[in-house]
C-alpha cells in the first residue's frame, strides 16, 4: 500500500523542479508537435508549481 507523503515545501520544490526540468527535456527530444506542446505545458506547470513551494517556504 503507498502511504501518504508528507512533504515539506523544500522537498515539494525538488520534486516539482525535476518534474518541470523532466518534462522540458521530453519537449525537446518529441517526434511530433503534439507531443512538443504537451510536455511544454506539463513543464510549465510543473515550474510554477515549483515557484510556489519556494514561495510557500516563507
Amino acid at each position: 500500500m503507498d502511504e501518504p507523503i508528507d512533504r515539506s515545501s523544500e522537498d515539494e520544490q525538488a520534486y516539482f523542479s525535476a518534474r518541470a526540468a523532466s518534462h522540458t527535456q521530453q519537449a525537446l527530444r518529441a517526434e511530433n508537435e503534439p507531443q512538443r506542446v504537451i510536455h511544454t505545458r506539463f513543464a510549465q506547470l510543473y515550474a510554477a508549481k515549483a515557484a510556489r513551494a519556494l514561495v510557500d517556504r516563507d
